[in-house]
């Protein structure tokens, strides 16, 4: 019997047993005496405390805090935690749960002197069992039913928590009951549930149980006027809270098939009279480039389907630094960052298993020796020797055998893949190839049912993925992909780092074994299939691993020239996903190809979409690259030769990459005049330069272009050079190319001029210089 089955389902529940007063003073005592990670536990133990109540019917008011029944309460309390019956936790969770509930108490005892409390000892948690052993036979068993979670699964293993306890309350256990069991009914048939919006319409109607009863969905007029009303409420919150509402359109028009599909198809609920529930027109070829738009935190509107924050009010010349500069440097940083942590995992891994040829197996009790008495290669060598079922299933082996290091610290230490240990490797795996979706990884399976090995497969150029992408259609989803070099290796050392979570999943029957990325949670818990984590504010600062992770972002912002303060690589970090690198290395690989096919070849695409472009840039971005980047770079050069000396570039004496880039773009670089391309001002769906751009150039402009070129070839530190430099490199690199085409023989000439003259030493401190 466990009636919490999932800690995050928690917050759902409203208090009811413990007196708000009660809440109040448990809170604020647990916030005065208990810091760092153990204080964070205090909102979940005092939810796991209402729990209790509920289910043994027990009510706690402020002044009952002072009798002498009190004491009992908590005895039992501490007694059904310590059992794993009430929560299933890891037993360090459940000890510091424990001593964060001991440490409050004694601090609440300063408001109240007559409250009895059992101070902090590490016996403290095994001295209970008796009291919920004598409790538990008389437990309130619909209580249990209503503290169970109310968890649905998707068809690819997805927990999706429905915040059933409202309409518990609100409209009574039947109509709550009905209403999970549909939705949960509906969510197994979909691969990627809407989650959203369920949640709040559960909300909105246990709002009102009077107005909206059970009995409106069972008349057509009445369930019709509910959803036109929570529509309404719906978009004008939506509207409030400056999100997207074409996106949120989108979202509704799923949400209520889903409600048609999963009540009133099957008769649960009545069918409207007009046969459908109300739906707003969406209007058909949204440019992407309006999707995915946010508020900064300056106040600016920006759109973040990159790692980079992108600004909808830009320059041409912000265009170009942003897109040269900021968007290559976030994907190295996320780069850097991926490698050092699957590097150090990998390396703690192998290092397990050389040690462990040093080492000798511990027997007996260990639990009062710490890491350096019994020596890390004995360490290791403990753990090859045993099954790892003894560490999952047996609660006490990991102490009489490792000392009492935490799980956590144990499992970092024999390299052991813990949670979001392996999202390193889902990042290069897609900075690889920005194809792999992350469901592609999350449900990627190596082994099919009977053994054989189908997901990772060596072909005639190396090796292959074989996933799905079900977006792409049940006839498409299909998904080979050849892997890299570097991908190769990253999946052969994921499969060396999972291999004793996958051996004991297989001696246990667990299917988990056929999945590629397995983690054992925080320090040897039954292997579950890893999950791509979300970074929030809150689990930047409150998880350890995540911690970590932010330290090291810090020292990376650092070395790639970005402001590394901590609020900083907290930003950073929320910005950072699997999609969004996706979408960066997409627009990176656009950058270095000019090829949008070559991009929608990078994201799996089966074919190019002209909207494909703007899904990812916003409209100025788009209009830079639509007038001189497009016009630029993929049309022909007609270049026309004027004479003009070699010695420009000294006698100009450019101080910065900005007047560099003023000169460039105001003298010398230029479209056709409008009164020379087209003198008779006819109007036309072709441009008159018959889709050519003149361009003015002489050995003084080649001279400056190619030092300027060869200075961010030979930079000593590529990652600081600018974005204008990177673009005019590019420009000129196309210059010389289309030179070297022609039969032009004073083309030829002045370019070989520009070779002799060019000095890339001049450049050199301006193409590092930061933008101003």
């Amino acid at each position: 019997m466990t009636p919490v089955t999932q800690i995050a389902a928690l917050k759902s529940y409203p208090f009811k047993r413990l007196d708000k007063s009660v809440v109040a003073a448990l809170r604020k005592h647990a916030d005065i005496e208990v810091q760092g990670t153990i204080a964070r536990r205090a909102n979940t133990l005092i939810r796991l405390f209402e729990c209790f109540c509920d289910i043994t019917n027990t009510d706690i008011s402020y002044t009952y805090l002072s009798s002498s029944s009190f004491i009992k309460i908590v005895e039992e309390f501490i007694g059904a935690l310590s059992s794993g019956e009430l929560v299933d936790l890891p037993r360090q969770n459940t000890y510091q749960l424990i001593r964060v509930l001991a440490l409050t108490l004694e601090s609440l005892k300063s408001d109240i002197p007559s409250l009895l409390v059992h101070k902090w000892s590490p016996d403290l948690p095994d001295r209970f069992s008796h009291r919920w052993e004598a409790k538990k036979r008389f437990l309130d068993t619909e209580a249990c039913l209503y503290w169970s979670g109310w968890m649905a699964t998707s068809r690819e293993s997805k927990d999706i928590h429905l915040r059933i306890p409202l309409l518990w309350n609100s409209h009574g256990k039947d109509f709550a009951c009905m209403v999970f069991d549909a939705y949960k009914r509906h969510f197994e048939k979909q691969a990627r549930p809407l989650l959203t919006i369920p949640n709040t319409f559960i909300s909105y109607l246990a709002e009102d149980p009077t107005k909206w009863p059970a009995e409106t969905f069972l008349d057509p007029l009445r369930i019709e006027d509910f959803f036109k009303e929570f529509m309404r409420d719906h978009f004008f919150d939506c509207h409030k809270r400056g999100l997207n509402i074409n996106s949120k359109l989108k979202e509704w028009g799923t949400f209520i098939n889903n409600i048609h599909q999963a009540f009133i198809d099957t008769g649960l609920w009545a069918a409207p009279f007009s046969l459908s529930l109300p739906k707003p027109y969406i209007r058909p070829g949204v440019s992407g480039a309006k999707t995915h738009v946010k508020i900064s935190e300056d106040g600016a509107q920006v759109q973040t389907k990159l790692i980079t924050e992108v600004p909808l009010q830009y320059t041409d010349e912000q265009a170009i630094e942003l897109l040269f500069n900021d968007v290559r440097k976030d994907v190295s940083i996320v780069h850097a960052w991926a490698e050092y942590f699957t590097r150090d995992l990998y390396q703690r891994s192998v290092r397990r298993l050389e040690l462990a040829k040093d080492g000798v197996c511990q027997t007996g009790k260990n639990s009062e020796r710490s890491l350096n008495e019994i020596g890390l290669n004995n360490l290791c060598a403990t753990f090859e020797s045993i099954d790892y079922c003894d560490l999952v299933d047996q609660k006490n082996t990991q102490v009489k055998l490792f000392g009492f290091e935490q799980k956590y610290t144990l499992a970092q230490l024999l390299g052991l893949p813990t949670v979001n240990t392996l999202y390193p490797f889902m990042l290069l795996l897609a900075y690889e190839h920005p194809e792999i979706t992350p469901t592609f990884l999350t449900q990627f399976t190596l082994y099919d049912k009977a053994g054989r090995l189908v997901g990772f497969t060596k072909s005639g150029e190396g090796y292959q993925l074989m996933g799905y992408k079900r977006r792409r259609g049940k006839h498409l989803a299909q998904q080979k992909i050849q892997l890299t070099n570097k991908a190769t290796n990253l999946v052969k050392q994921i499969i060396e780092i999972t291999a004793p979570l996958r051996s004991y999943c297989r001696k246990i029957d667990d299917d988990n074994w056929r999945y590629l990325f397995l983690t054992c949670g925080r320090g040897f818990g039954k292997p579950r299939i890893a999950k791509v984590p979300s970074w929030s504010t809150s689990t930047i600062s409150s998880q350890r691993s995540v911690r970590s992770a932010k330290d090291k972002f810090i020292d990376v912002l650092k070395e790639f020239d970005k402001p590394h303060a901590e609020e900083d690589a907290i930003r950073f970090m929320r910005r950072v996903s699997l999609s969004t690198l996706r979408a960066s290395r997409a627009v990176e690989i656009y950058l270095e190809t000019q090829s949008v096919d070559a991009m929608a070849k990078a994201l799996g695409h089966k074919n190019y979409s002209t909207a494909l472009l703007s899904n990812y840039l916003p409209e100025p971005i788009l209009a830079f690259f639509q007038t001189r980047w497009i016009r630029i770079f993929q049309k022909a050069f007609i270049c026309e030769a004027m004479k003009s000396s070699p010695h420009l570039l000294r006698a100009a004496s450019f101080e910065t990459m900005e007047d560099l880039h003023q000169f460039l773009s105001n003298h010398r670089l230029r479209d056709i005049p409008r009164h020379l391309s087209n003198p008779s001002n006819e109007s036309s769906q072709v441009d008159s330069n018959d889709g050519h751009v003149l361009i003015s150039i002489d050995a003084g402009i080649l001279t400056a272009l190619l030092s300027l070129e060869k200075a961010v070839e030979l930079s000593p530190t590529p990652k600081q050079v600018n974005g204008l430099a990177r673009y005019w490199s590019q420009v000129s690199q196309l210059i010389s190319n289309e030179i070297n085409k022609g039969a032009d023989p004073l083309l030829q000439e002045h370019l070989d001029t520009a070779r002799l003259h060019a000095d890339p030493n001049r450049m050199m401190r301006m193409i590092h210089a930061a933008p101003s």
